[in-house]
This record gives structure tokens, C-alpha cells and sequence, in this order.
């Protein structure tokens, strides 16, 4: 009866990740799977391949308060060159480079795995047939670097690198591989190898940073409550355009540039 169960999960689990909904096959198959089966590994591998493209399917959609474009501006590659360079005069242990490209080339499969999948609406997508070639030039990478007897050290790490961003300039990549996304994506994955902590700030995540820890508010600084009918004031953030503005705990909001709150 167990096992039954669990063709049927795995088998809604694949239905799922067709259409992209990845987050969903984790959810409700692979990460109870992971605690049925605590022992054995590739279901936990499986459901963290899972989460993995969730988040890039995530970076590479429009938010609320950031487009996919306003994300990636900014983005060099030095940047993440630089990054290395830091960690291999810094890091506070030994950096296994051979896992770091390994992992990093493997995010770069799984991002062109997502920019695929013909279910789903992205500024920037593949088709089935660049994605073969993308897929057969990481392969060949990951076998290199899987077969060599030297170990693998910074160079290496940043010459594979190279050759991954070739892969926007390439007849198949071209206009479908933006070169940021590339880089993030390498640099995600190659960094994922040290430990949970380590990531670098690209520009439009520092500048929100820096917002954030100079109080320039992008909303109006208030939490409310909407239980009646208009929204009311649970409290006002100081320094922000509702603070100045002379909004108070207790204020309800009838109206916001003319128009009605009430449901």
C-alpha cells in the first residue's frame, strides 16, 4: 500500500514539474518523501533539485516591487571574479574549487531546464532545441572536470566560467542567454558549495540595502488592518511619508487619492 502511494505521488510529482510548478512537486511529494525515507539520499537530492528551480523560476519573474529587468541591471562578470578572488585569500577554510564548478555548472543546467519549459511565461526563454546544445556543452564541461586527475583550483574555476558565459555570445544563445543570468546563476551555484551564508550583493540588491539601512522607505510606512471595512492604522513607522504626513495608530483610511477603500 506504501509503495503504491508512492508511485501515485511521484507520478501527480511529474505532472507538476512539466508545467514548471516545481515548488508544488516538492510540496506535496519529494519533501515528505525525504522524511519518510530519511536514509535514503536521492529523495532529499531530488526534492533540493527541486527548490533550486523554483528560485531560479523566481529570478527570472517580475516581483511586485522589482521587474526581472531592474534585477539583473547592473550585473559584470568581474564582479563574481573579484568574489573569487576574495575567497581565495580569505575564506575562513580550505575552498574545494572542483565542487564549486561542479555545482555551478549544475546551476547552469537547471536554469536552462526552466528557461525551457514551453508551460511557462518569462521575459527570457529557450526552446527545446537550444536547450539540447546548451545542455550537451555543461555536460561536456562537467565531464571534464569530473575526469581530471589534477585538482581543481581558482583558475580553472574562472576559465570554466568563461567558457559558460561563451554561451550567451553563441549562435544558440544569442539574445536568449542574457549574460547576467549566467553569471548570477554560476556564481549561486558555485557559492552554494561553501556553505548557506556566502553570497554576493549584486547592484540592485545593495542598493535596496542601502535604503534599507538609511530608512528611504519605498512604501509609506504604515502596518494596517483591514477587518472593517476601510484599511485601519496599526502603527506608523517613524520618519517615513506617513509619519510626516500625520497619520496616526487608530486612523482609519477612507479614501487614497480619491478612491474608495471600503470593500
Amino acid at each position: 500500500l506504501v509503495r503504491q502511494a508512492v508511485r501515485q505521488a511521484k507520478r501527480i510529482a511529474a505532472g507538476l514539474e512539466a508545467k514548471g510548478r516545481w515548488l508544488d512537486a516538492y510540496k506535496i511529494c519529494y519533501s515528505k518523501l525525504g522524511r519518510m525515507y530519511k536514509d535514503d539520499k536521492k529523495y532529499s537530492d531530488y526534492a533540493k533539485q527541486l527548490l533550486e528551480k523554483a528560485d531560479i523560476l523566481a529570478s527570472l519573474q517580475d516581483s511586485p516591487c522589482q521587474s526581472c529587468q531592474e534585477r539583473y541591471a547592473g550585473i559584470e562578470k568581474q564582479m563574481f571574479i573579484n568574489a573569487v578572488d576574495f575567497l581565495d585569500s580569505s575564506y575562513v577554510n580550505i575552498v574545494d574549487y572542483r565542487e564549486m564548478t561542479i555545482k555551478a555548472v549544475n546551476r547552469c543546467k537547471l536554469l536552462a531546464e526552466v528557461m525551457s519549459n514551453s508551460y511557462l511565461k518569462m521575459r527570457y526563454k529557450i526552446r527545446d532545441t537550444q536547450y539540447k546544445v546548451v545542455q550537451r556543452s555543461l555536460e561536456a564541461i562537467l565531464d571534464e572536470v569530473g575526469q581530471s586527475p589534477a585538482a581543481i583550483r581558482k583558475d580553472k574555476l574562472i576559465d570554466v566560467f568563461e567558457r559558460v558565459l561563451a554561451l550567451s555570445e553563441s549562435p544558440f544563445g544569442r539574445g536568449r542567454l542574457p549574460l547576467a543570468l549566467l553569471i548570477t546563476q554560476f556564481a549561486r551555484g558555485a557559492l552554494s558549495a561553501l556553505d548557506p551564508y556566502t553570497v554576493i550583493y549584486w547592484p540592485s540588491q545593495a542598493q535596496n540595502f542601502e535604503k534599507e539601512i538609511n530608512n528611504q522607505f519605498t512604501g509609506i510606512g504604515i502596518r494596517f488592518s483591514k477587518k472593517e471595512d476601510s484599511p485601519k492604522v496599526l502603527s506608523v513607522l517613524p520618519d517615513t511619508p506617513a509619519y510626516h504626513s500625520g497619520l496616526e495608530a487608530g486612523d482609519v483610511i477612507k479614501a487614497v487619492d480619491g478612491v474608495q477603500t471600503s470593500r
